[in-house]
């Protein structure tokens, strides 16, 4: 999620966002989604930390 919040030097909106740590013994990420004719793509990863933003 991404929050928008104006800046008091300059009148551009400045970026807030979240970040999620999760420690896991295992996982599977997506890291393609599935489109026309091709299967979304996923890693494997064990005993990690992941970070998402």
């Amino acid at each position: 999620m991404v929050a928008m919040a104006s800046d008091a030097t300059n009148s551009r909106p400045a970026l807030q966002s979240r970040v999620v740590l999760q420690q896991c013994l295992s996982a599977r990420l997506m890291i393609q989604p599935a489109s026309e004719g091709k299967e979304a793509e996923y890693v494997h990863v064990a005993k990690q930390s992941c970070l998402f933003i």
